[in-house]
């Protein structure tokens, strides 16, 4: 018995990020044919295959999502052009306390670390904060694979936050909406962290 609960080292995954961790996931995920949550403690996590969540809320936790990696949790998200994770007919889960990185970043949509879907909320979009370890590329939010409202920002190997002087709205009123982050002019970039600072007006 797990009462909805599961470790992923139940699976067999060390925290290395050396090997492609895709089959311990995928099959943590389907051991909660009614949802609930997978934690992963220290280390990296590494896909190589698309993880699928269909019509059940799951929740991928982990203990921290800094850049120290004595500290967090990471999903090294490797698929390429293929999605990172794929949810499908799903309300509720996400994800929590990690943080998620591309490798080998191409010119496509890649998923949010800990906000997916927007339902029945309007969010405003005030700031971006982003870095890569190699190369460079820009960033957009898009909601159902358009743009939500915002321009491209640039991203390099510095840390950089910017205040959004015209920050733009994103309304779920009309039903859910996939919010993703769109890679752009993608020049050997790696390892993307970016994060989009919202507040809720209704």
């Amino acid at each position: 018995m797990h009462d909805g609960r599961l470790s992923l080292e139940w699976f067999g995954w060390k925290g290395l990020g050396l090997d492609d961790d895709s089959g311990r996931l995928q099959a943590a995920v389907d051991a909660l044919p009614a949802g609930g949550t997978i934690e992963a403690g220290l280390g990296k996590l590494r896909i190589e295959q698309t993880i699928t969540v269909t019509r059940v809320p799951i929740v991928f936790a982990g203990i921290g999502s800094t850049d120290n990696d004595e500290y967090s949790t990471q999903i090294v998200v490797a698929t390429g052009s293929d999605d990172g994770f794929r949810l499908s007919g799903v309300r509720g889960g996400g994800f929590r306390d990690l943080q998620m990185r591309g490798e080998g970043l191409a010119d496509e949509l890649y998923d949010l670390s800990n906000l997916l879907y927007l339902d029945e909320q309007t969010i405003r979009i005030v700031k971006v904060t982003r870095r890569l370890a190699t190369g460079t590329c820009s960033v957009r939010l898009d909601a159902d694979g358009s743009s939500a409202g915002g321009s491209a920002v640039a991203v390099s190997t510095t840390l950089q936050t910017t205040n959004l002087a015209n920050p733009f709205v994103v309304n779920s009123a009309d039903g859910a909406r996939r919010l993703q982050v769109r890679v752009l002019g993608a020049a050997s970039a790696g390892d993307l962290e970016v994060q989009f600072a919202y507040q809720v007006v209704g």
